[in-house]
């Protein structure tokens, strides 16, 4: 409302200014810009003042208590997002996998551990997103014993990963999987 007055203001000394300038009377002129620059500055002032009550508000908004009734107004204030659908999982599962077989095959061919690494990395995570993707679905369900043997996999490949990383310097070596990771 305070800015659509202001427009107004502004918009109506504007239009005064051309109204004095076509009498071509110079006091009348420069009294009229005048009346538009306070317009202006006043606008400027009142923008100013809006701006800092949304800022006020916004800090309100964001205390606890605030926080507490929106979610009593609201319940989906505050919620996790979704968990991704069983086929985005195992997409990005597939693609770690890739990246984990990819970088192996680096390895093999210029003997730099820090390939070796990097494929450990990747089939660890590849390993982990099988696990949660496995954990989510029913035993019921094929889709449980899809993302199983996606698992099982993984962690066969990895296995052989790790067992070339034996052969190296004991800094060189990659640690074993957690025993729930890679069981059926």
């Amino acid at each position: 409302m305070i800015i659509h007055e202001a427009t107004i203001i502004t918009k109506y000394s504007i239009s005064n200014l051309f109204f004095f300038w076509k009498r071509s009377s110079l006091l009348f002129l420069l009294f009229a810009l005048l009346l538009s620059n306070s317009a202006l500055g006043q606008t400027a002032v009142q923008n100013k003042r809006i701006d800092t009550q949304k800022n006020s508000q916004s800090r309100q908004l964001n205390s606890p208590q605030q926080q507490s009734q929106n979610r009593s107004i609201n319940p989906r204030v505050g919620r996790q997002k979704a968990k991704p659908s069983f086929f985005v999982q195992m997409r990005s599962a597939a693609n770690e996998f890739k990246w984990c077989q990819t970088y192996f095959k680096s390895f093999r061919k210029t003997n730099e551990v820090d390939y070796l690494k990097l494929s450990g990395k990747y089939c660890k995570s590849a390993v982990q997103i099988y696990y949660q993707t496995q954990n989510d679905q029913s035993k019921k369900t094929k889709f449980y014993y899809q993302a199983q043997e996606g698992k099982l996999k993984v962690c066969d490949y990895y296995q052989t990963i790790r067992n070339h990383s034996l052969q190296r310097r004991k800094s060189e070596q990659l640690s074993p999987f957690s025993p729930s990771y890679c069981s059926d």
